[in-house]
């Protein structure tokens, strides 16, 4: 699959290859213009060597009969080079190839070549004739429809033949000397491409498989660290699983050890109150049994809290409307919420879906976090009850109950302690801190989900209980 992330290495190989191909444009240009000089000098030499070997062994030979082959021997396309000797008058005394002797090589190419090339073929006649020697590029037109130019390469060297005093011209085409040099360069510029697209591909290969390595070890890591992360939850789920099952059976048996002799100091006081009422009234007797009375009474509230709790693991499901149970659940507390000044606002989603759940367990958990914010509110408030259904990541529908309130919100550090069996903020009210607990371990067992905090904006908690629907 092609990936934008891939192709950015070989778009930088392509980018490197257009720019290295460029200077090798511009270093070809030197390079050529370096070897067609070396081209001139060799040609200079060999003029020379050549006007020297001729002096000495053709001095009694005609100029015009003069062997010249040494001077070309070594070059391939024999069509393509001139050789010419000229006396001091720029008449031609010999040629090789075409056949001009006893033609004034200026007359001869008077308005064959342009204006310029002419005079630069003059100035090197003249310097001919003082028997200098040297090298000249002159440009020549073809004799082709569509004429372009060709450079000529000139060396020229003086010849001493007997009384005669002439000089000996190689003239050599531009390509001669340009098209090996060009082959020489595409050459380098293609075995210099092929290095660097070899080195880029193999340095873009080993990028990838380093970036491919780099993205493994990180989606490791990743994966690692979240697996660490789930196994320390599952962990503490673990743990509090084991500590809720041991509280649950020390509750229990507690329960039942404490509530039997509860029960019969309860009956010694119902039967202490009815004989104080046949006899005079004992306004002390009478104080100290109701103050026993409400101090067994919230031992009472204990145990059965502690029952409560420890019976939790046993559960009746049948398909509920959640907004029935609400419903149902303020209905039971009406009398309480008017006699403290509570307003219930309700925004149910209406045709909410059924959700499995054992009713009484529920509502005891809603009569649970109610009670707890009208605790939280003694001056009166309101209590903001919200139902609605939203679509999880895992594409399962879930029925969301949000109650909020206006009291005095959790206290700072209570906030991860709420669920912990026996802690409470309420001790001065009788808290037993039994109730939250025993609502997240309904809600779990339902698979659930419930979490609550204070709100952002203003005073008070919030309550988010969810089911899957």
């Amino acid at each position: 699959m092609i990936n934008a992330r891939n192709i950015i290495p070989y778009t930088v190989i392509v980018i490197i290859l257009a720019v290295t191909g460029y200077f090798f444009r511009l270093n070809h240009n030197a390079f050529e213009k370096a070897m067609v000089d070396q081209a001139q000098t060799q040609l200079m030499i060999t003029a020379l060597s050549e006007a020297q070997s001729i002096e000495r062994h053709s001095y009694n030979t005609e100029i015009s009969t003069v062997d010249t082959s040494g001077l070309v021997k070594h070059i391939d396309d024999l069509e393509r080079v001139q050789v010419l000797i000229i006396d001091d008058d720029a008449k031609i005394k010999h040629s090789h190839y075409m056949n001009y002797i006893g033609e004034n090589l200026l007359t001869l190419l008077k308005g064959k070549i342009s204006n310029p090339e002419w005079l630069k073929l003059n100035s090197m006649v003249q310097k001919i004739r003082n028997g200098e020697q040297g090298t000249a590029i002159i440009d020549f037109f073809s004799d082709d429809v569509n004429p372009h130019i060709v450079k000529t390469l000139l060396a020229f060297a003086p010849i001493h033949h007997g009384n005669t005093r002439a000089s000996i011209i190689v003239a050599m085409e531009y390509d001669v000397v340009a098209e090996p040099v060009n082959k020489n360069a595409r050459d380098n510029i293609v075995f210099g491409g092929f290095v660097l697209s070899m080195f880029f591909v193999l340095a873009a290969s080993v990028f990838h498989q380093q970036k491919k390595r780099s993205d493994e070890l990180q989606n490791l890591y990743s994966t690692l660290e979240n697996e660490h992360i789930k196994l320390k939850t599952t962990q503490a789920q673990l743990i509090q699983a084991e500590k809720m099952g041991i509280v649950g059976k020390l509750s229990s048996g507690v329960a039942h050890e404490v509530k039997n002799p509860l029960m019969i100091i309860i009956q010694g006081i119902e039967y202490l109150k009815e004989k104080i009422k046949t006899k005079d009234k004992d306004e002390d007797i009478s104080m100290a049994l109701k103050d026993i009375e409400e101090a067994v009474g919230r031992a009472d509230n204990v145990v059965r809290g502690l029952l409560d709790f420890a019976s939790v693991s046993k559960l009746v499901a049948t398909p509920e409307n959640i907004n029935l149970i609400l419903d149902k659940s303020l209905l039971l507390i009406k009398n309480l919420l008017d006699k403290n000044n509570i307003k219930i606002t309700k925004n149910y989603e209406e045709n909410i879906p059924y959700i499995t759940i054992d009713k009484n367990k529920i509502q005891q958990v809603f009569l649970n976090i109610i009670l707890n914010s009208v605790d939280a509110m003694p001056g009166g408030g309101d209590i903001m009850i919200r139902t609605y259904t939203d679509q999880r990541q895992d594409n399962e529908k879930w029925v969301t109950v949000q109650i909020e309130d206006t009291g005095t919100g959790i206290p700072e550090g209570a906030a991860e302690k709420i669920f912990e069996p026996f802690f409470t903020t309420k001790h001065s009210k009788g808290g037993h801190g039994l109730g939250l607990p025993m609502v997240k371990n309904i809600i779990e067992m339902h698979g659930g989900k419930i979490s609550i905090s204070n709100r952002t904006s203003v005073n008070g908690t919030v309550v988010i209980i969810s089911f899957k629907a």
